[in-house]
């Protein structure tokens, strides 16, 4: 089953001695993207058509520890950290990366309206002027730091504030007046 609990204290063994972690690196993962656009993926004994990136801690370590699964949703190994591969691949798994978690961020909110337990909004974000709606406040709008949210429509789109403290005042009055 593993090695006995007083071992884990040992630093020279790594968690993936544990855990059957098989991190990628140049030597032992091929990244490509097609001309499509598909990433791709070669390992020595295996080829994937088609792979998909997950950050496994999205706010504190967008380039370290990257989840690497199949189109099944199977982890085939995990990137410890970005800067061990090539320039071209960094590039590659950047560009991926943006728009697996593509979240613009908003600069200020025009209106939020309330209506039935659904909030219409209208913002001006770095991507222009857009309108979503929330279902309810509580799963909606999320906390990630004291000064940053995460805001999901009912779509399942991701929306930013970066900083709370450097909207306008009339933006910050509206958010704050949601997160009572």
């Amino acid at each position: 089953m593993g090695k006995p609990a007083e071992k884990l204290n040992n630093k020279s063994d790594g968690l993936a001695k544990y855990i059957d972690i098989n991190f990628l690196n140049e030597e032992n993962a091929k990244f490509k993207k097609t001309e499509g656009g598909i990433l791709t993926l070669k390992l020595k004994n295996k080829e994937y058509d088609r792979i998909f990136l997950h950050r496994t801690f999205p706010f504190s370590y967008e380039e370290k520890y990257i989840s690497v699964r199949d189109k099944d949703g199977n982890e085939i190994g995990m990137v410890k950290e970005l800067t061990d591969f090539s320039d071209e691949v960094q590039t590659i798994v950047k560009e991926e990366l943006k728009w697996t978690y593509f979240c613009p961020e908003i600069e200020k909110i025009y209106s939020i309206d309330e209506e039935f337990g659904y909030s219409y909004w209208k913002v001006k974000t770095d991507h222009g002027q857009k309108e979503f709606t929330l279902r309810g406040r509580n799963k909606a709008i999320t906390p990630i730091t004291e000064t940053r949210l995460i805001i999901t429509d009912i779509d399942g789109n991701r929306f930013q504030v970066k900083n709370v403290n450097k909207l306008d005042k009339k933006s910050f009055r509206l958010v704050d007046s949601l997160m009572l």
